[in-house]
């Protein structure tokens, strides 16, 4: 006698219910992540039916592209199936460099950036991080991109940061990390878009911060949650 069948209308939510229940376990954010994500994994390979809702979960929150292995994997599995890039909602690229890797470990760059932006076309939070400089042919090829991000992320203030901040005129959100040189004047233009929220990531104290902390909050347009 077989036992009591769960109808299948349930299973997507059931999937997410998992999915979302190991990220409140108040557990380190990385480990969070890796069991999170190998659930979803072997969702994704229980059966056909399964599969879409798993990715749907698996590709929507893309944290911390730090190598161009693991960016160039990325972009190839999103290049097998255009539908998984319609996924991402958040993305981490980062060129950090780690001491427990191997040696002239090849880091992400900003090419493979924007060719991973190129096949996540509704993708809402961009956390960029690079040591070299965009080129004017990098913003031409961003600014091509039919991209509405409303959150916008520097983990490290770049002498790019005007520049890089009107390229999206949906952003709502932004959070900024504090750097040792200080930014260029704001632009006389005020930026195409207007900011809810400004967060400034920083371990300074509030004296020091309001003498580091040069972005001019007249051009970001800010409504509230500035500051001081």
């Amino acid at each position: 006698m077989s036992g009591p069948v769960v109808p299948f209308e349930l299973h997507p939510g059931i999937i997410e219910w998992v999915y979302r229940s190991h990220w409140h376990q108040g557990l380190h954010r990385d480990y969070v992540a890796r069991c999170a994500y190998a659930t979803l994994s072997a969702c994704s390979l229980v059966c056909k039916a399964w599969r879409p809702v798993a990715q749907c979960l698996l590709f929507r929150r893309i944290p911390r592209l730090l190598t161009a292995y693991q960016a160039l994997r990325f972009i190839a599995s999103l290049r097998s199936n255009q539908r998984l890039g319609t996924h991402v909602r958040s993305l981490q690229i980062l060129e950090l460099t780690r001491t427990d890797w191997p040696k002239r470990t090849p880091l992400v760059n900003i090419e493979h950036a924007i060719s991973i932006l190129e096949l996540c076309p509704q993708v809402l939070d961009i956390c960029l991080l690079f040591s070299a400089k965009f080129t004017s042919y990098d913003f031409f090829r961003i600014r091509s991109l039919d991209l509405h991000p409303t959150r916008l992320q520097f983990l490290i203030m770049t002498p790019q940061f005007y520049e890089i901040a009107s390229l999206w005129p949906t952003v709502r959100f932004m959070t900024c990390g504090e750097d040792d040189d200080p930014l260029p004047s704001a632009p006389t233009q005020p930026a195409p878009f207007t900011l809810e929220s400004l967060q400034v990531v920083t371990s300074l104290p509030q004296a020091d911060l309001r003498r580091t902390m040069t972005v001019d909050r007249s051009y970001l347009g800010l409504r509230r949650n500035a500051p001081p």
